[in-house]
């Protein structure tokens, strides 16, 4: 194929912004990623805490 100087521009444009889209939806996962394992931290917590409670009460 023989690309013109506007069209390899376009595409270059393009590929720029799924890049910079790439980048938001990775930090997004990131951000999901920590919260998640913060929610599995309390939930053990909670896990281990009820189960003590149990046992003492039983």
């Amino acid at each position: 194929m023989d690309y013109r100087k506007e069209d390899i521009q376009k595409i270059e444009f393009d590929m720029d912004l799924i890049e910079e889209r790439l980048q938001c939806v990775m930090q997004k996962l990131e951000v999901d990623k920590a919260s998640e394992a913060h929610a599995l931290e309390k939930l053990k917590t909670l896990t281990k805490t009820t189960m003590k409670e149990r046992a003492q009460t039983a």
